[in-house]
């Protein structure tokens, strides 16, 4: 089963750059997590899935309280802390930068991660 986070609109100071660092960014987030487990199919009960509110609560408050310069390190401490749930077997992040440049919608950078990696 997967189970998806798609457009999640994030504000949050990130850069390298003395420019960046500013002003806030709009960034843009998809998750796909991978589960073996599909017994919330049949029982409707949420202890039985991943709670995909409380990873969006854990998202939010990660980019809240953390500083990042690269969209690459925000990509990896979001996995690492999805992750923690033992239940999920692979995860994929994108993570868009929006309107860096004039004539660009977005530079984004993509991460995917499975359990046997670990």
């Amino acid at each position: 089963m997967k189970i998806k986070i798609k457009d999640l609109k994030l504000i949050t100071n990130i850069g390298i750059y003395d420019w960046e660092k500013n002003f806030d960014r709009e960034l843009n987030l998809n998750l796909e997590l991978q589960i073996n487990n599909q017994i919330a199919s049949s029982t409707d009960n949420i202890e039985d899935t991943i709670d995909y509110e409380l990873i969006y609560n854990q998202i939010k408050k990660l980019v809240a309280e953390k500083k990042f310069n690269l969209i690459e390190k925000l990509a990896s401490e979001i996995i690492d802390l999805v992750m923690l749930d033992k239940r999920i077997d692979q995860c994929k992040i994108e993570i868009d930068k929006i309107n860096i440049f004039s004539d660009v919608k977005s530079c984004s950078v993509q991460l995917q991660r499975n359990r046997n990696d670990l």
